[in-house]
């Protein structure tokens, strides 16, 4: 996958996940101020993440992201790990 398209995926999760439109999303998204939810919402958006993007991520790699941009980023340097 390119960047795009794992950004692409992950505001399509996010906006499933934490119950928002897609198109109030972006890149600079931020999960603690602007999607805002408990804790087991975000282990679900990594599970669905590691589904979607054929990657393995631990909770506390993944949680160390501020936005979805950062997220993404992580995601793309772990395909074909």
């Amino acid at each position: 996958m390119s960047r795009e398209e794992i950004v692409e995926t992950l505001i399509s999760l996010c906006a499933k996940t934490y119950r928002k439109n897609a198109a109030d999303l972006s890149e600079a998204t931020t999960f603690a101020e602007d999607l805002k939810g408990p804790s087991v919402l975000f282990v679900g958006l990594t599970s669905l993440i590691e589904s979607e993007c054929d990657v393995m991520l631990s909770i506390t790699e993944a949680a160390g992201a501020k936005t979805i941009g950062e997220l993404a980023d992580l995601v793309f340097s772990r395909q074909g790990e």
